[in-house]
Parts: C-alpha cells; structure tokens; sequence
C-alpha cells in the first residue's frame, strides 16, 4: 500500500517467510531483520524443553492415548489458546515478560543504529502486538505520528472479561496501545471493543480485501489445479480451507457425513487443508468413521490453491472455534460461493442465514442439520442455486484496492508525507 502511493518503506522484523512468498524487490522497500532478540529465543529455549519432558513422561506411560476425535462432539468447545488454568497463566505471562525484554532492548539499538532513518520518517508502525510497545516508545522519542495496526485479536476467547484478559492473555491485551490510528482488521474476533478498551478512539474497522489481481486465473489453470489436487467432477465438493491450528474444528467438517444417508453421501466429497500437529490422528478418525473415500486432506495448499478450491466447490464450509470471519469465507463471498458455518456472530453483515449461506447453532443437533443441509443442497437443485442465485447479490466483500485506498486515507489524515523531518 505505501509503496503503490510512492511512500518509501523500511520493516523491521523478526518474522520468518519460511516458504519465500512475500518477496518485494521494489527500490522504495528496505528489510532489516532482528534475529538477534534474545527474549523469544530463551522463552521457545523452555518451551521446548517443557514439551520434550512432557513427551518423555507420555512416552514412559504404557497405556495407550486415545483418539480425543472419538471422543469430543461437535457441539464441545475448546479453548483455542490453552485452558485458563495457573498452568496456562504463568505460561503466558513468562511469554510476555521475555518479548517486553525484546522491547526494552530494541529501543536503544534502534537510537543507537537506526536513528536517521527514524529521524526522516512520516510515521512509526507498529504491526500486531510484539514490538507496539517499542514502536510506539520511539515515535513518542521522535514526535511522528504511531500507528498500530491488527489482523484481529485472540483475546475474544476472553468473551470480553478484561480480569480473563489480562490473566491469560497479556502480550495480546497490552500489546494494544493507545494510536494516532488503530487499524482494526475486522476479522469476527471483536477487536473493535478491545482497542477501545485499550484506550484507541481513531479506529478503522474493516475487513480484508481480495486481492483479485493475484487470482486472475484463466478456466485451464483452475482445470488443471484442481485435477492435481485430486478434485473429482462428479462430486458435490464441500471445502472446508483450515491451517495447522488445532482450533480450525476440522472434525465438524466431516463428522456430519455418518448422518447422510449411504446413497447420498456416495455423491458427496469433503475437502479440507487442516494440517496440525493432530492431523494422523484425523485421519485415523476419519477411516474408523469408514468415511476415508468421502475426505480429501490436502496439506499445506498454498493461497492461491486454496483460492481455486473454493472457486471449485459448491460450498465453503467453516466451524472454527474462535471466527469463521477469515478470508476463506471473504473470497467464496466474493467469488459467489455459497457459505455454511457456526452461527457464532462473527458472520453478522456477511452472511444472511438461509439467504445466500447457513448459519448452524453449535449444539447438540448440529451434525444433523449440517447433514440435511448439505443432503438438500445435492438432492434439490433449486433449493442450492436459490443460495448461487442470492449470494450474487452479496457485496459486502470489496477488492484489496478498494480497501487500501479507505485505509491509506486515514493514514494520510493523521500524516504528513509530504515534510519529512
């Protein structure tokens, strides 16, 4: 977005792209890493060795582990960061105190090694809740505007009880400081009420935009995606685009399947790309279901596979613990895909239930009416394309370009690009 407006761009980062993704080769743009930060090295140090104890004392137990799948059901919520236990509690705090090390320290190395270019900025950003303290601290030191930007916050699972906050989630509650601007990206988490409650009152609250540019694929390049993929065409394909995060609820997505009647469900083909650490154990469920030729587990799809999947299904389905407001749901909308999902609350002004998706209560008839659904959607022709014929007119989801234009109009507002220091 900065660089598109002509506006040089030096990131300071610790992260990792781990897959070469986002390289930018633009002349304005400059990367500086900071490997270096001892905080989170020492705090993974113990992380680590916790879990290798752990391990060795599971691994001396005799008795086999269940499959927790055979086990939970649908309707079971679970904490998608941890119980709120005094386990959990130091865990996070530990977390916490190391990464605001890494803050102490970088304040003085950024005076000491990168002063100019903090000098010649127009504005200091300070991007999710790592190092917001830090930037914040130097755009204070320099007088530039500060601005923190979030992709969505974790804290929901807090169900807005700051004493849950600030017990259990301190890097991501206080990692919310006050801004000149808080870019809030709406993403079904609430992070409009936890920025202000954090003391932010200049707030855009938006979701993500689609980056249609990078989806321009022409009829043959879908066709043939798909095929490699392992798609069948005379399904009705059910995709369900999940992450290695154990809170996708990938299970939901498939459990369903043993209420569909034998002759249906024949026809029926679930996809999804769910690929965390218990993603055997999944698939040991799945064939104890003896629903193996019905599941198709693609691992690791990139986004742009990921964005064909969805172009090739007949619906997006979502039952994610904590939102179901990411951008899966935000390209079948504007790809005019029909949506089923859990009526959590984080679709609302998205999708209409019974209009153009379905909205299901996460209760104990849940796996059952997802399966009705699905089962009329294949056996009723028209009772699917009324959802194709509804979701057309659906345009709650704009383009990248139409988002970045709103948001870099309140950047300029609380900016000056034009008199650097």
């Amino acid at each position: 977005m900065f660089l598109k407006n002509g506006i040089s761009l030096t990131l300071f980062t610790s992260g990792k792209d781990s897959r070469g993704e986002n390289a930018n080769e633009n002349s304005g743009f400059t990367l500086q890493k900071m490997g270096w930060l001892p905080g989170e090295k020492i705090y993974h140090f113990i992380r680590k060795s916790f879990d290798r104890l752990k391990s060795r004392q599971r691994t001396g137990n005799a008795a086999p582990t269940a499959n927790y799948f055979s086990i939970i059901k649908s309707e079971d919520k679970i904490p998608p960061f941890g119980l709120h236990n005094s386990v959990n509690r130091i865990n996070k705090w530990l977390h916490f105190l190391f990464v605001r090390l890494d803050n102490l320290l970088l304040i003085p190395y950024f005076l000491i090694f990168h002063r100019s270019k903090f000098a010649k900025a127009g504005l200091i950003v300070g991007y999710e809740v790592n190092y917001t303290f830090a930037a914040k601290a130097l755009a204070r030191i320099f007088s530039k505007p500060y601005i923190n930007k979030f992709q969505g916050v974790i804290i929901k699972a807090s169900e807005r009880d700051i004493s849950v906050c600030r017990k259990y989630y301190p890097l991501f509650y206080f990692g919310i400081n006050k801004a000149d601007l808080c870019l809030m990206v709406n993403d079904g988490t609430d992070g409009e009420y936890y920025a202000r409650q954090r003391g932010c009152t200049n707030i855009l609250f938006r979701p993500h935009g689609i980056n249609v540019a990078d989806y321009a694929f022409s009829e043959e390049e879908m066709t043939t995606t798909l095929s490699r993929l392992g798609v069948p065409e005379d399904k009705f394909i059910v995709f369900n685009n999940a992450s290695g995060s154990n809170w996708k609820r990938a299970d939901r997505c498939i459990r369903f399947l043993t209420h569909i009647p034998a002759h249906i469900r024949q026809h029926i083909m679930v996809i999804t790309t769910y690929h965390a650490d218990d993603l055997e154990m999944l698939k040991s469920y799945t064939a104890d279901l003896g629903l193996t030729s019905q599941v198709i587990f693609i691992e690791r799809a990139n986004h742009k596979e990921s964005n064909i999947l969805i172009r090739g299904s007949h619906v997006v389905l979502m039952t994610n613990e904590l939102s179901n407001l990411g951008n899966p749901v935000l390209e079948a909308i504007y790809y005019k895909v029909p949506v089923i999902a859990t009526n959590d609350g984080s679709l609302d002004g998205f999708i209409e239930s019974s209009k153009d998706g379905i909205l299901l209560d996460l209760d104990a008839n849940f796996d059952r009416r997802l399966a009705e659904e699905i089962s009329r959607m294949y056996s009723e022709p028209a009772y699917y394309d009324g959802f194709r014929k509804q979701i057309m007119e659906n345009n709650s989801v704009k383009t990248i370009e139409e988002q970045q234009a709103i948001e870099f109009s309140h950047i300029e507002a609380v900016s000056d690009f034009s008199k650097p220091a």
